[in-house]
């Protein structure tokens, strides 16, 4: 039941990622000039991290979830974490990568998936 958790909650996270950044990126309410081609490339990749996300919490991969937190959020969910309005939950949403990994590798360790494997987090 952890591990489902976690599951559902890394899901959620990466699909409100990726609608915070479409947001950001479309319809961003905040600025009303073009958006640069360099804002433009991060966005993709932080959606393509978002994407992984999605996978990683389908195949119950803490590590994998973990790489994604990492790659999301010190570039860009800290410091949309500390902007007021509605990108701060981007930031919120990469501290969701985070409880999800840690949840599912409980979750693995409950059901005996993780036992006698050391320190891995498969």
């Amino acid at each position: 039941m952890t591990r489902i958790c976690g599951q559902a909650i890394g899901i959620v996270a990466a699909i409100g990622t990726i609608y915070l950044y479409a947001l950001l990126l479309f319809f961003n309410p905040y600025v009303k000039a073009e958006v640069e081609t360099d804002v433009s490339l991060t966005v993709l990749l932080m959606v393509a991290a978002a994407f992984l996300g999605i996978v990683a919490s389908v195949k119950a991969r803490p590590l994998w979830m973990l790489i994604v937190f990492f790659i999301s959020f010190f570039p860009m969910g800290f410091y949309c974490l500390g902007t007021p309005g509605i990108f701060k939950w981007i930031g919120v949403c990469n501290v969701l990568y985070l409880v999800s990994a840690v949840l599912m590798r409980v979750g693995n360790c409950l059901t005996g998936n993780g036992e006698g494997k050391g320190y891995s987090l498969r």
